[in-house]
């Protein structure tokens, strides 16, 4: 009955059945009995794949989902049960707490119960561990209370339950356990919660408070957890001095005070007899300042971040009798003066090491060999010296490598070719490193970043690159490569970022870019000598989010299909931006999984600039500076996402397409240096984010459309368009000068310059010739005042109907010409009524049509 209950299970229930040899339930995948009395006491269906970043689908598959049928209530000897990370959200959870007395340990984290599970816990007497993590618990306004009718709880997991704040919870004081862990971590808590910890400080021995909204100073009462083994206060609001008196609790194995305010760091708050029993201290994303203090005492210290903060002065040597530690990282800091091998003199078990970003020299000997081997090598902006660094050849175990600005201006050694097979990142940008690229690529299946990026290296990419198959960041800019681009790098369909701007690459630009490079969500060609047509393969790149062609010799239209671009149509998830790409490869060879922050330079306001940070937050096209013809297609202005579009120095024709409104996201507009031609469109009033316009060099006529946005643009952006009027501009428009939303405006324009000349010859014609006549024979001026009275008339019905046919014809593209028309006739017939005195009333209601 449980079995049938349930679909999805993936495997899992498979030995469940009621044929001969499979009855025997105790022999079930999942269940355990009582070698004692045969009663089941154990039941593990947990999903035992992670929800990962890339692995989301397969977990779900592998979710048991249904209902939790009666039957499990007939398990009344049942100790275990975990039936975690499934999905049982649809139903409604049974009533347990009659049925299951003994049951000491219940883990239904990740399962989709709701709230009214805490109000069925009551009678579990018996239960010891809870984790209803990663449900919505938002309902239980009395949770505290809930939690009192647990008398012997000992661990307890309530992290991301969305918890209601309570201003003044109920203090826990029913427990009778000696111990007592506590994760309350991810739930928007403030500091009203202190309350719930106050009568059982002294038995508390695991306390999570991570990434809630706690603020101030850690309260005094903290001083009260004698017992306390691990303290996370991360991702707060805390800040102030570290309190002396974490440094009296002699238990304390682990704190992770990082991402908070803290800003005094005081040495006495790490004395006493802590210095003998941490091993973790987290300190990193602070506001620490002063120089680090020295370290000697603390021989338990396994991990030690102090990234990230405001510390100075040199690095203590004491870090060199740190025998135990693992984990050093001191990045981000003001640090300065020289690391020599005293730092590192005791550090055998060292396997992580974080300098970088620091203003530190290394003093070692050529022929020194470190004692330890590292698995993650992080030295960025380190002065290592002009020559490769030889020291790294005794390394052969490392995944990660980041030399980046270590200046140095030296080839690279054969030796270093010879790398770790399992290599996850290598980083050797911002140097000047010189010469080619060995084609050695073909043992780095599991590489997952390669930024070579601002050197001097030469020649083409190897070919063996094409078996970099787990790669997703490519990073060669700035560099002197040449030559085509090698097609076995279409092998490499996990890119995401591919940057090889600035260099001397030639050749079209590939048709396999947009076939087999599908993942791609950059691209950057920018600055080379790539040549042809852009291929309309490209707008297979549904992922991309930056498109950059820029300063190459393209040449023929803007392809159609850039619509197809639909990361630059749809808005797409937050999370799942360029800044910040998630690494991750095959279980079981020891790589770490983490996330590695993409520097690009981008066109942003008409310069290039290196972003990183807010990298993911853009959406751009930019074709600038090739020789590319016919006119913007209207397709671009379907992609509502676009942020940066820069077309400048082209040879582009026509219209600005008239829909550019529809843009509403554009901050930056740059399509100076073609030969555009028209009246700008109403539309660009609309683009209410535009900052940056550029449409000089144009030719470009009519009145510039009036917003708030256009007017605050510096005059420059119109500048080399003789034919523009407006503010902000200078030249002043004629009084019928008005804006049109049609395209044929020269036409239009001609069209009224022999108007006007018309009427004006016109007018001299008939006044002298007809008004003279008339002035000087009276038998002809009566007998014409009744010609003229009925002539009028028949003028007023005949204008009307052939306004509203021309209208209707030519859909208002000769609008204005016949309103000029007809604004020549109405003044020349006034001219007649004042000399002839004819009555004002017939002329006031020609005049109103």
């Amino acid at each position: 009955m449980f079995k049938q209950s349930l679909v999805g299970d993936s495997g899992r229930l498979s030995s469940w059945g009621s044929k001969d040899g499979e009855k025997d339930c105790c022999l079930w995948r999942g269940v355990r009995c009582s070698k004692r009395t045969g009663h089941v006491i154990m039941l593990d269906l947990h999903n035992s794949l992670t929800l990962d970043v890339g692995f989301d689908i397969a977990y779900q598959n592998n979710s048991l989902r249904g209902t939790i049928n009666l039957s499990l209530l007939e398990l009344q000897h049942l100790i275990y049960s975990d039936l975690s990370e499934n999905d049982f959200g649809g139903s409604r959870f049974l009533n347990i707490s009659g049925s299951l007395r003994k049951l000491r340990y219940l883990d239904l984290h990740e399962t989709g119960v709701s709230s009214a599970i805490l109000y069925q816990l009551g009678n579990l007497s018996s239960l010891r561990f809870l984790d209803l993590s990663w449900n919505y618990l938002g309902e239980a306004k009395d949770w505290p209370q809930l939690l009192n009718k647990l008398p012997y709880l000992q661990d307890l997991k309530l992290s991301g339950c969305s918890l209601p704040k309570i201003l003044s919870p109920p203090s826990l004081t029913n427990t009778t356990s000696t111990s007592i862990s506590i994760d309350l971590s991810v739930n928007d808590l403030t500091s009203s919660m202190y309350p719930l910890l106050f009568n059982i400080t002294s038995k508390i021995v695991d306390l999570n408070l991570q990434y809630n909204s706690l603020q101030g100073s850690i309260p005094d009462f903290f001083k009260n957890m004698v017992s306390l083994r691990h303290l996370d206060l991360s991702l707060n609001q805390l800040g102030g001095e570290i309190p002396e008196f974490l440094g009296n609790i002699c238990t304390l194995k682990a704190i992770d005070l990082s991402f908070n305010n803290f800003s005094r760091f005081i040495p006495a708050g790490l004395s006493g007899c802590i210095q003998n029993s941490l091993e973790i201290l987290s300190l990193s994303n602070n506001q620490l300042r002063g120089a680090l203090p020295d370290l000697t005492k603390f021989s338990s210290l396994k991990y030690l971040d102090i990234g990230y903060n405001q510390f100075n002065g040199t690095m203590t040597e004491s870090l060199g009798c740190l025998s135990e530690l693992e984990h050093l990282n001191a990045s981000w800091n003001s640090f300065e003066g020289v690391i020599s091998e005293a730092h590192f003199e005791n550090l055998s078990k060292l396997q992580t090491l974080d300098l970088s970003y620091n203003v530190l020299a290394f003093n070692v000997s050529s022929g020194w060999v470190p004692p330890f081997q590292l698995h993650h090598i992080y030295l960025s902006f380190c002065k290592l010296g002009t020559h490769f660094p030889k020291w790294l050849r005794t390394q052969k175990e490392f995944q990660d490598l980041d030399i980046s600005g270590a200046g140095i201006s030296d080839t690279i050694p054969d030796w270093f070719w010879d790398l770790p097979p399992y290599l996850s990142s290598l980083n050797l940008s911002h140097n000047q490193m010189i010469g080619m690229l060995p084609d050695l690529f073909f043992h780095w299946q599991y590489l997952l970043v390669l930024n070579l990026a601002n050197n001097n290296f030469s020649g083409g990419i190897p070919t063996s690159v094409g078996s970099l198959l787990s790669v997703e960041i490519i990073n060669l800019h700035n560099n002197s490569f040449s030559s085509d681009l090698p097609s076995s790098l279409k092998n490499c369909n996990r890119l995401e970022f591919l940057d090889l701007s600035e260099n001397m690459f030639s050749g079209s630009i590939p048709a396999w870019i947009g076939e087999n490079l599908s993942s791609l969500t950059f691209l950057s060609l920018h600055s080379n000598e790539f040549y042809g047509r852009i291929p309309t393969n490209l707008c297979q790149l549904a992922n991309i989010r930056i498109l950059d062609l820029s300063e190459n010799n393209l040449s023929g239209a803007i392809p159609l299909c850039l619509n197809n671009l639909t990361a630059m149509v749809h808005n797409v998830d937050p999370n799942d931006i360029i800044e910040q790409l998630y690494l991750s490869s095959d279980e079981g060879h020891g790589i770490t999984t983490g996330f590695y922050i993409a520097k690009a330079w981008v066109g942003w306001k008409g310069k290039k600039y290196e972003y990183e940070r807010s990298l993911g937050l853009f959406r751009i096209i930019d074709l600038a500076g090739n020789k590319l013809d016919g006119e913007i297609p209207d397709e671009i202005t379907r992609l509502s996402e676009l942020v940066v579009l820069n077309l400048s120095g082209n040879n582009l024709v026509g219209f600005i397409p008239e829909n550019i409104g529809q843009l509403k996201q554009l901050e930056s507009l740059d399509l100076s240096n073609n030969q555009l031609s028209g009246r700008i469109p109403n539309s660009m009033a609309d683009l209410n984010f535009l900052s940056y316009l550029n449409l000089s060099s144009n030719n470009l006529s009519g009145k510039i459309p009036l917003g708030t946005q256009l007017q605050t643009i510096g005059a420059s952006a119109f500048v080399g368009n003789n034919a523009l009027c407006g503010p902000p501009i200078t030249q002043q428009c004629l009084k019928n000068d008005t804006v049109q939303a049609q395209p044929p405006e020269e036409d239009r324009d001609e069209f009224s310059a022999w108007l006007y000349a018309g009427i004006g010859i016109g007018f001299f014609t008939a006044f002298w010739g007809v008004i003279g006549t008339l002035l000087l024979k009276p038998s002809w001026r009566h007998a014409y005042f009744r010609l003229l009275d009925n002539w009028m008339d028949l003028l007023y019905r005949t204008f009307i109907r052939w306004s509203a046919r021309l209208e209707r014809k030519f859909q208002n593209k000769l609008a204005v010409a016949t309103s000029e028309l007809a604004c020549g006739s109405y003044v020349l017939v006034v001219m007649y009524s004042g000399l002839m005195s004819l009555t004002a009333v017939r002329f006031g209601d020609f005049f109103s049509v």
